[in-house]
């Protein structure tokens, strides 16, 4: 038996003597037993979606979109060869990106809590299906967990420029798979707010003359107007007329 699996009854029939006869079988279900044993759970950080341009690629690296943790419980190690991610909201997780992929938080270096590219790479792999899954399988020391073991996963991904504004993109890990009889628990998670795309604008703001400017004729360099042109938060802008 593999953890968590129950094990319950039905009394479906009894054979009797005679002319009696047996009445309200099959019985109701009858609760027996859970198997405990070796596991771990997900946690995921719901987060805030953050605006980001339907090209955005970390420069390069990617950026996190997202994050969660695997716990292994108290009593045993564990070994864990796939964690099942489920992509949501309104984007085409099939086509939008150029990468997805998941990292696991180095503690020894970097930024310690957040995507650094000093971390882990787990794999990298693509959406397809419907419900739209992605498996992302462990392989060699990243498979294992001491008991009691915290990680921390990001997912990172790199836009390719296909996405429409206002479409969003989120996940949960909705399944896992261990060896023998261990379990992967506590899924699916709660929805991992990830990014949500916006357009790349230039803000005008305050038109404002100066107050009642008094000039002679032949002056120069008078100033008139003053007005800010301010660029998104996430990408700079080039402004050509």
């Amino acid at each position: 038996a593999i953890t968590a699996q129950t094990l319950d009854y039905r009394i479906t029939g009894l054979t009797v003597g005679g002319s009696s006869t047996v009445f309200n079988t099959p019985s109701r279900e009858i609760r027996g037993l859970v198997i405990d044993g070796p596991r771990v759970d997900v946690a995921a950080t719901a987060g805030t979606s953050q605006p980001v341009l339907n090209n955005e690629d970390g420069g390069g690296n990617g950026f996190e979109a997202g994050t969660f943790n695997v716990t292994a419980t108290a009593t045993a190690a564990v070994t864990v060869t796939s964690l099942t991610i489920r992509g949501l909201g309104t984007g085409d997780h099939t086509a939008d990106y150029t990468e997805f992929a998941v990292y696991r938080d180095q503690t020894g270096s970097g930024s310690v809590g957040s995507y650094d590219t000093g971390d882990a790479l787990i794999a990298t792999g693509t959406f397809s299906g419907s419900p739209t899954e992605v498996s992302i399988p462990f392989s060699g020391g990243e498979q294992n967990f001491a008991a009691s073991e915290t990680k921390q996963y990001f997912i990172v991904i790199k836009l390719g420029g296909t996405a429409s504004v206002t479409e969003t993109f989120n996940y949960q890990v909705v399944a896992g798979t261990a060896t023998g009889t261990a379990a992967v628990l506590s899924v699916p998670t709660a929805t991992i707010n990830g990014v949500n795309i916006i357009a790349p604008e230039v803000t005008f703001d305050g038109a404002t003359p100066p107050v009642n400017p008094v000039v002679i004729p032949g002056a120069s360099d008078q100033p008139v107007l003053a007005f800010d042109l301010t660029a998104s938060n996430v990408s700079a802008q080039d402004i050509s007329s």
